[in-house]
């Protein structure tokens, strides 16, 4: 199968088939990328090389799509008209990268020597600048030396090139600091002797001043000394009228609490009487009350038995009145019966009086 579809005629390339031996041609000769005609010819070539490229891709992507059975014929054609073009147009890729890296290590390369250019200026400027400050502890006549050697410094255009003008201020700037440099230092070694005479007084002065400001110090430290003392002291006697103070006012607490604990107890003990007596007259009236009612009880049981009793007899004489009517006896024989039969003489019997 896989040999079937390698023999498929692939009829969509045909056109650029036809031109390959056209481009082998017309593109075997590759321009010279140091030359700008043959730079743009190189640029150019490759612009035709992307074209056909792209319509390449694309007419395969496009059959590839559409005929997917015949897809691996059309990639190994492809893959060989690629092959052949980038044959063609490969030693024109490689002619302009070549030329570009070289124009990019061209490019850096001056780059980098312009910064080291820029660099060397600064120095040369700062060695100008440092003129000034190597010769602070100059004499006269070294100062005098010095300028004349400062004066041969060159300050030109092929030295600087666009920094001409930051040299030349600087260079004219260290130059008038050299010469008022020197001119004081004229000065200096002109007036030495009075300037060592105008020394001597001023460290004599000064040690005058040292003196005095010593015993004005121990002066102040023995006042220090003593305001300090004299703070203690008065801090230590209010200290102690604080602490009387507070003894004092303790003790007035105390005793106020004192004071307060007593009455509170009496207010207490008044009030432990008052409830004491209120609770005596209670259980005095509750006795009383108690004894009315057991004498009203009393009095009414006793009530109840006299009445009892009434009724007790009246019923007797009742039954008594009955029986000697049913049973015809005498009153005598009527109440002997009564008699033992609440006595419990006669068995089975037995009379409550107090039910009617």
């Amino acid at each position: 199968m896989e040999t079937e579809v390698k023999k498929i005629n692939i009829i969509v390339f045909d056109k650029f088939e036809a031109t390959l031996n056209e481009w082998k041609k017309k593109y075997e000769v590759v321009p010279d990328a140091t030359d700008t005609e043959g730079f743009n010819a190189l640029k150019e070539n490759l612009k035709e090389y992307r074209t056909v490229k792209k319509q390449v891709e694309e007419m395969r992507m496009a059959e590839r799509r559409k005929l997917t059975e015949i897809g691996e014929a059309i990639n190994l054609k492809s893959g060989e008209i690629m092959k052949v073009v980038e044959e063609v147009f490969g030693p024109h890729k490689e002619a302009k990268e070549a030329e570009d890296k070289r124009k990019k290590e061209v490019a850096e390369k001056k780059k980098r020597e312009k910064e080291i250019r820029l660099d060397n200026i600064r120095g040369y400027i700062e060695e100008i600048r440092e003129h000034y400050v190597n010769a602070i502890d100059f004499t006269a006549s070294e100062l005098k030396t010095q300028i004349e050697i400062f004066k041969m410094i060159p300050i030109t255009f092929e030295i600087f090139e666009d920094h001409i003008d930051e040299a030349e201020e600087v260079y004219e700037t260290t130059l008038k600091k050299l010469n008022d440099l020197h001119a004081t230092r004229l000065m200096q070694e002109t007036d030495k002797e009075e300037l060592e005479k105008q020394q001597k007084e001023l460290k004599e002065a000064q040690e005058k001043q040292r003196l005095e400001d010593e015993e004005r110090a121990k002066a102040q430290k023995a006042k220090d000394e003593a305001d300090r003392q004299a703070v203690e002291e008065d801090k230590k006697k209010l200290a102690e009228e604080k602490a009387a103070f507070q003894q004092e006012v303790e003790y007035m607490r105390a005793e106020k609490k004192k004071m307060e604990d007593q009455e509170a107890k009496l207010r207490d003990e008044a009030v432990d009487r008052e409830a004491q007596k209120i609770e005596d007259e209670r259980l005095k009236k509750e006795a009383e009350d108690k004894r009315l009612r057991e004498a009203e009880e009393e009095k009414q049981r006793l009530e109840a038995e006299r009445v009892a009793k009434i009724e007790a007899k009246e019923r007797r004489s009742e039954l008594a009145k009955s029986i000697m009517d049913i049973f015809s006896l005498s009153s005598n024989e009527t109440y002997l019966l009564i008699r033992k039969v609440e006595d419990g003489e006669i068995p089975f019997t037995r009379i409550d009086w107090t039910k009617k």
